[in-house]
């Protein structure tokens, strides 16, 4: 009897996914003769329903990880068809705040704020209130939606109980959109279609270009550093040297499109990711032989091209920087206190212009993250930026020994990043800069998720 209720169990089971395969079918197929056939509004009509489904059992593929892949790409991506106003992730982003918000709610896997997070909630609103004094409050209103909607989607993905698997997810779409990223910039590079294309071929810099847009060499440079710091730790962590041949051949891809966008302040990054990664792991000479040779093939295919962005900073004081940050040192004479306003940095550079030892033009961004919030917020306010990211960095350093490799690898991109900001203009409006706190958040959660699930209760481990 027992063998016939077995037996009776495997049909029905049999039937019941042979009926889900046949649905399957038929919906792709639909899907594909909607887009085929242009006939949208049915496409929406079919996609609808799963991505509601994705969106409740699996928010870190939709839209969370949607989000992330799409980072990259977040400059051409305007969904009014121009160069300006939102773009997709934007939208993405509303989407995750939403989704993760009523799950966590109704699931009960909303957590209290950790301490860092609460340093990026006392920075935005030491920042909001710089309106008040500020120089343009015009100009503290145009850029306070956006620093609030990153804020609140850091917030929520911090305070989220994502486990380890969803956060090894997560790594995999910041490492897979990073080659299909570097991928588009090596392949717009080939064909000679260039970001910049005046004053000689220094300034022949790849980006990725679609629909006859483009990202910003140097942000797509700062996008770089995730991936290919996520690159060297899934390379370190296999045993098979055939699969550490092919992630050494992607890593080589990456850092190569990063080559060709001429962003000096992303070669400087990359070197400082290498440099963490050689002063923390025990296989230095293994490591620094396979990442020397990466490095010399990489930069002998684009020797003309570094050697000139190089030169060109010597013989420009980094493309005027060095004039733009004595500008804004004087600034500081006057508003280290309070501060000139968020994105007020442009009016102070101005006012203080006639001191730079070369004219660089008026309303300079600072090219450099810490000078323009110090320039922008004063003294109180650069001091909370500066706790809010040490909070961070201190999460990592503090992790279990059991959890040290993933350590150095959030450590290797804080420091990228650290080096990378100083050279360009990257502020909180940048997505991916929000992406670094997220992730350090995100494993913290997970490692906590998982002595949950040891001891039976959520246990803090550092």
């Amino acid at each position: 009897m027992r063998l016939l209720n077995i037996a009776h169990f495997n049909r029905v089971n049999l039937y019941k996914n042979s009926v889900w395969f046949v649905i399957g079918i038929f919906y792709v197929l639909l899907i594909a003769q909607s887009i085929s056939g242009e006939m949208w509004v049915l496409l929406g009509v079919l996609l609808v329903p799963l991505l509601i489904y994705v969106a409740l059992k699996k928010p870190f593929i939709f839209p969370f990880g949607l989000y992330v892949f799409l980072l990259p790409f977040d400059a051409i991506l305007s969904v009014t068809g121009s160069t300006t106003g939102a773009t997709l992730t934007k939208y993405l982003g509303v989407l995750t705040i939403l989704v993760l918000t009523l799950k966590g709610i109704f699931e009960g896997k909303l957590k209290r704020p950790e301490t860092p997070a609460i340093w990026w909630v006392l920075f935005v609103g030491y920042a909001a209130l710089s309106i008040l004094w500020s120089i343009e409050p015009k100009l503290v209103l145009s850029r306070l939606p956006t620093i609030l909607g990153l804020l609140l989607v850091y917030l929520v993905v911090a305070l989220y109980e994502f486990d380890k698997k969803e956060y090894e997810t997560i790594k995999w779409i910041i490492f897979i959109s990073g080659i299909t990223a570097a991928l588009l910039t090596i392949y717009t590079y080939l064909q000679g279609s260039y970001y910049e294309k005046s004053s000689g071929s220094a300034a022949m810099r790849a980006s990725v270009m679609i629909f006859g847009r483009g990202t910003n060499p140097n942000n797509i440079a700062f996008n770089f550093l995730f991936p290919i710091s996520i690159g060297f730790s899934f390379m370190l962590k296999q045993n098979k040297k055939l699969v550490k041949g092919i992630f050494l051949i992607i890593l080589g891809l990456i850092i190569f499109a990063l080559l060709t966008t001429g962003s000096r302040s992303g070669m400087l990054a990359v070197g400082t990711v290498i440099m963490v990664y050689m002063l923390s792991i025990k296989r230095k000479v293994t490591f620094g032989t396979a990442i020397t040779g990466i490095l010399i093939i990489a930069i002998s295919i684009a020797q003309n091209f570094v050697y000139g962005r190089w030169t060109n900073a010597v013989d420009t004081g980094g493309a005027g920087r060095l004039n733009i940050w004595y500008v804004g040192w004087r600034a500081l004479e006057k508003y280290w206190v309070s501060g000139a306003g968020l994105a007020n940095f442009g009016n102070a550079y101005t006012e203080f212009a006639n001191y730079s030892p070369q004219f660089e033009g008026l309303n300079r961004a600072a090219h450099n993250m810490l000078l323009n919030y110090f320039v922008e917020l004063g003294i109180i306010g650069i001091s909370l930026f500066f706790i809010a990211i040490w909070k961070h960095y201190q999460s990592i350093k503090l992790r279990s020994e059991t959890h040290n490799q993933e350590a150095i690898m959030l450590k290797a991109t804080f420091w990228g990043m650290l080096v990378s900001s100083q050279f360009m203009a990257i502020n909180l409006t940048n997505k991916f800069f929000w992406l670094l706190w997220m992730m350090i958040l995100m494993h913290k959660n997970s490692v906590n998720m998982d002595a949950k699930e040891v001891f039976g209760e959520y246990v803090e481990i550092k």
